[in-house]
């Protein structure tokens, strides 16, 4: 395989659909054309950029700091310039360059457990998709668990136990981690999807479909469509902003069957393509009777 080849093939593509992208962002595409498009899994983790912030926020109005000492440092009362103070005091040859604490951290030694079981929740509602019964199923179960503990007194010592956990993440962790998942989720919609997951543009009378980018775009008759709505799973619908699946099975002699993933406000985009459709059905019609008038005339 002539690898030149391929990697100039696929900086062409790269190229081409940059200066697509870029048209389509200055130039928005016509009313009478609807594009559809998948989302990455990693769509869904966009709260916890959020909640990064605020604690972020937290750490630095708290107005802890972290110190850096070696191992048997100890706190101890001395006495400088007349008055008592505490000190961390290190022990004895201890060669450590010490500096002033500069790392804002929270004193509260909760806040970072809190922030890593919400980052677990939404690592699990993110890649973990619960459909139709099991979705009732799993939080149904969730819901009589955490009854049966509460009921039994378990669920305080459970909660003494999460609250006991010291878990300590700087301001400058907060700060760095919602950064990278805000630029993740800004890349993802806003180019990474285009160039690593399927799209479809609709049109009157035709459907464009891209399943894997730098291999082509299908065209169908838009005549026989059908679709479905996939949102079964809840969690994703709320945290996606009405996010589900779209499925498009075709007509013709070879109906085929594609799943757009993770389509957000997919109540609305339907909608706008059921009412773009009806309207080309409606003009096709129109020009069908005046047809006839002409014929028989």
């Amino acid at each position: 395989m002539d690898w030149t080849f391929v990697v100039f093939k696929n900086s062409y593509y790269v190229a081409g659909f940059g200066v697509h992208w870029i048209r389509n962002f200055i130039s928005p595409p016509p009313k009478d054309k609807i594009i559809i498009r998948s989302h990455n899994e990693s769509f869904f983790l966009w709260p916890m950029a959020y909640i990064g912030l605020a604690f972020a926020l937290v750490s630095l109005l708290d107005g802890g700091r972290l110190a850096v000492v070696p191992s048997n440092t100890t706190v101890e009362t001395i006495t400088f310039k007349g008055a008592e103070h505490k000190a961390l005091v290190l022990p004895a040859g201890s060669t450590d360059n010490l500096e002033s604490p500069k790392l804002h951290i929270t004193h509260s030694k909760s806040l970072g457990t809190f922030y890593l079981i919400f980052l677990f929740i939404f690592i699990n509602i993110a890649f973990n998709k619960l459909k139709g019964i099991f979705w009732w199923f799993f939080y149904s179960l969730l819901l009589l668990g955490g009854i049966i503990l509460w009921q039994f007194g378990w669920l305080d010592n459970i909660t003494n136990y999460v609250a006991g956990l010291d878990i300590r993440l700087s301001a400058g962790f907060y700060f760095f981690f919602s950064f990278l998942l805000l630029l993740n989720f800004l890349l993802r919609i806003h180019l990474l999807d285009y160039l690593t997951l399927e799209w479809a543009e609709f049109s009157p009378g035709q459907i464009r479909i891209c399943e894997n980018f730098g291999e082509g775009v299908t065209v169908k008759d838009a005549a026989g469509l059908h679709f479905e709505r996939d949102k079964s799973d809840w969690t994703r619908w709320l945290v996606g902003f009405g996010m589900g699946d779209l499925i498009i099975k075709t007509g013709g002699a070879i109906p085929e069957t594609i799943r757009l993933r993770n389509v957000t406000n997919i109540d609305h985009k339907v909608g706008q393509i059921d009412k773009l459709l009806r309207a080309r059905e409606i003009i096709q019609t129109v020009s069908d009777v005046e047809q006839e008038k002409t014929n028989a005339g």
